[in-house]
């Protein structure tokens, strides 16, 4: 099972993975951030904030080549493809038939688990360099998104990571999750 958090950035998703990890299971990181890193290091960078459609295709291509390995029974990804549609949003680029295909091919469980946007925590950094009114932006529409492609978005709640772990554990758990 692929299971997808989801929010925009500084939300609390890389923490929560974190100590989901730490109680075990499964989890695959965001793949944003290490291609941005790398991609700062280039002459000609493909950056979500300078070349948002080279930054998007790249991404999507690791995105669907970590898609293809065999899940553990429960997989934890930080972001899905579907996500890379927020990015082409905010920069008002047109959604590319490639995207939509590869999106709907590549499918993740039917409940998304959503990081509302908490500007208590929001930070910038070199690899996060969108406004905390970006980041919502980003956030909120990724979120529509998901809605939009059929899956249920489940909000998750501002509280600690590990907390956020135990809640997330429980709504899998259950046979129908419920928003918050």
């Amino acid at each position: 099972m692929r299971v997808v958090i989801t929010g925009g950035p500084g939300s609390g998703k890389t923490s929560l993975l974190n100590a989901l990890a730490k109680q075990g299971l499964t989890t695959v990181a965001e793949i944003n951030r290490p291609l941005i890193v790398t991609q700062q290091t280039m002459a000609n960078p493909a950056l979500p904030w300078h070349n948002t459609a080279q930054f998007v295709k790249l991404a999507a291509d690791l995105m669907q080549l970590v898609w293809q390995r065999p899940p553990a029974p429960l997989s934890v990804y930080d972001r899905g493809i579907p996500d890379l549609y927020a990015y082409l949003y905010l920069a008002d680029f047109p959604i590319p038939d490639w995207l939509t295909t590869l999106a709907n091919h590549c499918r993740y469980h039917r409940f998304v688990f959503w990081c509302p946007p908490w500007p208590e925590i929001f930070k910038q950094d070199p690899e996060r360099q969108q406004s905390l009114s970006d980041a919502i932006q980003l956030g909120l529409h990724t979120r529509e998104v998901y809605l939009s492609l059929g899956y249920q978005v489940i909000d998750i709640p501002k509280i600690s990571p590990a907390s956020r772990a135990c809640w997330l554990l429980q709504q899998l758990r259950q046979p129908v999750p419920h928003p918050v």
